[in-house]
């Protein structure tokens, strides 16, 4: 998968996750949010209201804690990368673990 399908497939993943749940805290929300805002590219439509991160946080408590570990530790990689197209190779890790941790639950 190149990086652009892959930074792509990255924010689908994001953009559910957000509808459904996230990470154990606001922070991670709000990281995967802006991501999303930033990268997902014209295939995705983002806002990052309080609203939708409240609804994310509040979605969060019905995830099991492998799950909410799992999130927290990809939001925080999106977070540490600056350039969109890396997030598909220096995230990669932490996106399998979520596909593992979480099956089921988005």
């Amino acid at each position: 998968m190149g990086k652009w399908r892959g930074g792509r497939y990255l924010g689908l993943v994001l953009f559910g996750f957000l509808a459904t749940g996230c990470g154990s805290a606001r922070d991670s929300c709000e990281s995967l949010c802006h991501w999303l805002d930033r990268c997902a590219g014209d295939d995705v439509s983002v806002s990052c209201s309080d609203s939708q991160i409240d609804a994310c946080v509040d979605n969060y408590h019905d995830l099991d804690g492998d799950c909410q570990d799992a999130y927290d530790d990809f939001a925080e990689c999106l977070d540490d990368t600056n350039k969109c197209e890396d997030a598909a190779s220096e995230c990669t890790d932490e996106a399998k673990t979520v596909q593992t941790e979480c099956a089921g639950q988005l």
